[in-house]
């Protein structure tokens, strides 16, 4: 059973190296295209940044898995702590998509017209506050 554990730790670590190299890819190609600069795109291109951070905690584990085995908490605790940051900015990201797509759709005069820098700074404090407060 150890071994198979092994096998598929290894498998996903592959597989969260393809996750990585995509999500890079989409995040130049937000950053350099011209087209690519609207308010839904930079949320789409914040959402690959953090989806990359989440999966390089991947990669620490596997040499755990690899060697002995064993991990006591606070070494486990601080090898996560980013990409779990990486994980929950991502789901807010993915959010944040969610209510700009229904802004633009149910509120087309008023997201035409919005100011997108000041949009893009006080929509996420808005839900910042909101979850503080949750």
């Amino acid at each position: 059973q150890w071994m198979a554990a092994k096998t598929t730790y290894a498998l996903e670590a592959l597989i969260s190296t393809f996750g990585i190299i995509t999500n890079s890819m989409l995040l130049l190609a937000t950053h350099r295209s011209t087209g690519l600069n609207s308010k839904c795109n930079f949320l789409i291109g914040a959402c690959a940044l953090f989806d990359v951070v989440h999966m390089f905690g991947q990669y620490p584990p596997l040499s755990i898995m690899i060697g002995d085995g064993y991990i006591d908490s606070f070494a486990c605790i601080a090898l996560e702590f980013i990409p779990e940051i990486g994980l929950h900015a991502g789901c807010f990201c993915v959010l944040s998509i969610g209510v700009d797509r229904l802004m633009s759709i149910s509120l087309v005069v008023f997201y035409r017209n919005m100011n997108q820098r000041l949009y893009l700074t006080v929509k996420p404090s808005l839900f910042f506050i909101q979850t503080i407060n949750f």
